[in-house]
C-alpha cells in the first residue's frame, strides 16, 4: 500500500485471502496492489494498482436549542398557538385598561 508492505496472507482452499493493515492511513488519495507467490516463493508480476480516497467523515450537525416546548398527537402546535393568542390578549387587556 503506497509502496509499503503491510501484511502477507495465505489463500485458502477457494484462493481467498484477506489482510488487515497495521498503518492508519491519512486522508487522501492511496493505492494498494498485490504480489502472488508459488509455494516454493516464487513472486510474480504485482497486480496493477488500485486508487482509494480516504475522507473525513461527515460531521454531526449539532442538535437545534429546545424550547422546553412539548406537543400531542391531538395538536400540540395548535395549543401553543391558541396559549399565545390568549397571552396576547390578555396583555392588551391589560394595557388598556391603565
Amino acid at each position: 500500500m503506497d509502496g509499503l508492505v503491510v501484511g502477507t496472507a495465505r489463500a485458502d482452499a477457494s484462493s481467498a485471502w484477506s489482510v488487515n493493515s497495521l498503518y492508519q492511513l491519512a486522508q487522501g488519495q492511496h493505492t494498494v496492489s498485490a504480489t502472488a507467490r508459488d509455494g516454493a516463493g516464487n513472486a510474480r508480476e504485482a497486480s496493477a494498482p488500485n486508487s482509494f480516497t480516504v475522507m473525513e467523515p461527515p460531521k454531526e450537525e449539532p442538535e437545534p436549542p429546545s424550547c422546553g416546548c412539548s406537543s400531542s398527537p391531538t395538536g400540540g402546535a395548535a395549543s401553543l398557538v391558541g396559549l399565545l393568542a390568549l397571552w396576547r390578549r390578555g396583555r392588551r387587556s391589560r394595557l388598556s385598561s391603565r
